[in-house]
């Protein structure tokens, strides 16, 4: 068991040509500004199941060559505007299992413009992305919102169609005409494991099974 609580400055000193490192259940509460320092050629780190109540933006600023991060099962509520700055090389983001958050602000994803996976998965409280928030990201091709607290989802959200892989099920979702979009995206994906939570009459109903009528969409 790694139990470190702190992680101090200059803690990789002289590990320059390291690639990957996995903290993952030490144990961290707090991680020095400069524990990063020196990991020039750090390109995945993985800080799931720590102790940490916020994102480490400054530490992580440090990692400029950063491809992958997994930062899910820690103590912060928000991921605030910013908070992955200075990572402009960042692909893959996957926060899963982080219990306290319950929010996406915009600009959270400003600096990570190579984002081609986001995975925000079973964290249960998640029911609000911002809007503009995944907007701006023209490489994210493949998005995991599964099993998060979402009852719905915007059209102008974020650029749906050119997505690859959307995976948006398992959310307490409330189907009305205002996400008759969203069945029919996923009837053109062939996607049908997402299903109703509300209004009662519909539960456990397959989303594109349901006609706009049945989404109470009135066309005059």
């Amino acid at each position: 068991l790694n139990v470190f609580t702190t992680l101090a400055d200059g803690a990789f000193n002289g590990l320059g040509r390291l690639s990957a490192l996995d903290l993952r259940g030490a144990g961290l509460t707090n991680i020095s500004d400069n524990a990063f320092r020196g990991l020039s050629g750090l390109r995945s780190l993985v800080l799931t199941d720590n102790r940490l109540q916020s994102i480490p933006t400054k530490q992580l600023s440090k990692l400029t060559r950063l491809e992958e991060l997994e930062i899910g099962q820690n103590g912060f509520s928000m991921l605030e505007a910013g908070c992955f700055k200075g990572l402009s090389y960042l692909k893959r983001l996957e926060i899963t299992g982080a219990s306290n958050l319950t929010r996406v602000r915009k600009g959270a994803f400003a600096d990570n413009l190579n984002l081609e996976t986001l995975t925000l998965n079973k964290n249960p409280k998640l029911k609000i992305i911002e809007e503009d928030a995944l907007v701006g990201l023209p490489n994210l091709y493949h998005l995991n919102l599964k099993e998060n607290a979402f009852t719905s989802f915007s059209e102008s959200m974020l650029a749906w169609p050119e997505l690859r892989t959307i995976d948006i099920a398992e959310n307490p979702i409330e189907c009305g005409c205002n996400i008759l979009w969203l069945r029919e995206m996923l009837v053109r994906r062939n996607t049908s494991a997402v299903f109703c939570n509300s209004p009662a009459p519909l539960k456990y109903k397959s989303l594109i099974s349901l006609s706009a009528e049945d989404l109470g969409c009135a066309f005059n």
